[in-house]
């Protein structure tokens, strides 16, 4: 059961005043009993850009697959991919890697695959940064590979325990289960995870013009880029709410949509960028113990996203945890209030 919920709220309420937040959606699980905080635009409009916590649902759907024998997570990619995308993809020190990519590779960042959204060909501006200046776009699997190849390979496939946190890979990553299931991407979330785990409001974002979900902020200003939103599909463009996505992260650890046992598999971690390692499809949450030196450092494991989404899962106090600040910037605005709502629960 949660303890302090009275405590949890004015804690809550002293943070989004101290960070001087506009919004902010909040739900707890721990044991069946469930607590939930909301603020601002989220009091009428519950929906949001999960962003890339998005790529935990490509990966539940992978082992969905998996579990049915229609693929295992060391297939290479050739094995589905047309010529056309798999064409100089993977080329590091005049070797070319492209037929040696995996879907584990892709799901684990670990392919070496530049990421399209951070980085760019040398001396030009990043994706990242012409949409945080506020220059929407849209995009096709066909424009990312093209910058991706441009920008070049980072290292080989697998080298060395190295991983780079790359949306590339996600984007073949959907395109591959397009290719597999023989249907677009957004019926495939519905029809395998929305509908089933009765996510009411989850859905791929697919349309512009779309007014469902509350719009994001950067720096505490608006932030519209509805082609963008639109466009970053398998890595990053679903649509949910924190009950929904807390439906989703129960359901992604007890086994309700692939064999339970397959979790453990996952937890592979390697050093992507503070504080987050990164699993197969799974990212981790853990303060070094430096940051921590009276108290154990809790472990949560899930996804959080650029526009401030998040969902992990804290298995020592059978704690879910689900929502977003809805601010981009600073990036770590999720992680202090998980600490603090944390240091809460463990009192």
């Amino acid at each position: 059961m949660i303890q302090h919920k009275e405590e949890l709220r004015q804690l809550t309420q002293r943070w989004l005043n101290r960070k001087k937040l506009t919004n902010l959606s909040l739900s707890l699980s721990q044991k069946e009993d469930d607590w939930n905080f909301v603020a601002g635009d989220f009091q009428k409009n519950p929906s949001y850009f999960i962003a890339s916590t998005t790529k935990l649902f490509i990966t539940a759907l992978f082992l969905q697959l998996q579990a049915e024998g229609r693929l295992d997570l060391d297939d290479r990619i050739a094995k589905y991919l047309e010529d056309s995308i798999l064409h100089k993809l993977h080329v590091w020190k005049g070797k070319d890697y492209s037929h040696e990519i995996s879907i584990k590779h892709l799901l684990s960042q670990t392919s070496g695959l530049a990421d399209y959204f951070e980085q760019g060909p040398k001396g030009q501006e990043s994706l990242r940064d012409q949409l945080m200046a506020g220059k929407d776009r849209s995009w096709e699997l066909s424009d990312v590979l093209k910058l991706a190849k441009s920008t070049g390979a980072q290292f080989s496939p697998a080298y060395k325990r190295k991983a780079l946190y790359s949306d590339t890979n996600f984007q073949l990553l959907g395109h591959l289960l397009e290719v597999i299931l023989d249907q677009d991407l957004s019926t495939i979330i519905a029809e395998r995870i929305s509908r089933p785990l009765q996510m009411e409001h989850t859905f791929l974002f697919t349309d512009p013009n779309d007014q469902t979900p509350v719009p994001l902020q950067y720096k505490r200003l608006p932030l519209k880029i509805p082609q963008a939103m639109a466009s970053f599909g398998p890595d990053g463009g679903i649509v949910s709410t924190s009950k929904d996505m807390l439906r989703f992260i129960k359901a992604f650890f007890d086994g309700q949509l692939f064999p339970v046992d397959d979790v453990n598999a996952l937890k592979d971690w390697r050093k992507i960028f503070f504080p987050l390692q990164y699993g197969i499809g799974l990212a981790r949450f853990r303060l070094p113990r430096i940051f921590t030196p009276f108290s154990p450092s809790p472990e949560w494991i899930g996804h959080s996203g650029v526009s401030g989404a998040f969902a992990f899962y804290y298995p020592q106090k059978e704690l879910y945890l689900t929502g977003t600040v809805n601010e981009i910037h600073p990036s770590s605005l999720p992680f202090q209030l998980m600490v603090k709502l944390t240091n809460i629960i463990e009192s």
